[in-house]
């Protein structure tokens, strides 16, 4: 079986962000990983990927660069 993956980079998310995750994970059924890339974001977007890595899906992954 084929293994699948989503990568996101994001820059300063905002709310739209966990909105598209969550759809995602409601919707789309063939994918093993999300990856998300935090992009040099400033430290008030923070909250955003906090709250990405508490969802508690193992398939979620928030990578800082």
């Amino acid at each position: 079986m084929k293994k699948y993956g989503i990568l996101i980079p994001a820059l300063n998310p905002d709310q739209k962000l966990i909105k598209l995750v969550h759809e995602l994970l409601n919707n789309v059924i063939n994918f093993d990983a999300l990856v998300l890339v935090d992009d040099g974001s400033a430290v008030t977007n923070q909250a955003v990927f906090k709250e990405l890595e508490e969802i508690g899906e193992q398939r979620i992954h928030v990578l800082h660069h």
